[in-house]
């Protein structure tokens, strides 16, 4: 009994550590995306780190973002446009409009972006026809009810009119 309680303790203490580890590279990660010099190059980071803009990087660079007031790069991520070069994210992810998470957040966005450009921002994802959706998971692997990123659950999805709408 006491080897079993041991090694559980031991376990837990490793598995405490790793978190800590891998907490501190999440961290270390969306502090490089945040103050990335060039939009492009924030761009690129956030496609490789943050592919659906659901794991706890995209969490992690949000909140460094709204803290630091970049307005430019809240824009890209509100838009999903960089410079109107090219899209941020594509496939699945090109018409479903990014809506920050919480009234908090998005009261923190509209005073560091602008209520003018965020009222801009919602005409164009109407005018574009965009949708809020459910991110089920980072990857885009199935539910058990076989809907998945690229295939959301239509009771779960709608046409985006405004941010404020929930």
């Amino acid at each position: 009994m006491y080897e079993y309680a041991h090694a559980k303790f031991v376990a837990d203490n490793e598995n405490e550590s790793r978190n800590a580890d891998l907490s501190v590279y999440q961290q270390s990660v969306a502090n490089a995306i945040s103050d990335a010099e060039d939009i492009c190059a924030f761009a690129g980071m956030l496609r490789v780190y943050c592919p659906s803009r659901g794991n706890n990087i995209f969490q992690l660079t949000v909140e460094n973002l709204v803290r630091r007031n970049a307005a430019d790069k809240l824009e890209v991520l509100l838009r999903n446009k960089v410079q109107d070069a090219f899209t941020l994210y594509q496939g699945p992810l090109e018409n479903v409009a990014w809506v920050p998470l919480g009234y908090h957040l998005l009261q923190k966005v509209r005073d560091i972006v602008g209520s003018d450009a965020l009222s801009e921002l919602e005409s164009y994802h109407r005018k574009k026809r965009s949708i809020r959706s459910w991110r089920y998971r980072e990857s885009d692997l199935p539910n058990r009810h076989g809907f998945h990123n690229s295939h959301p659950n239509p009771k779960l999805t709608k046409e985006f009119n405004k941010y404020d709408q929930m």
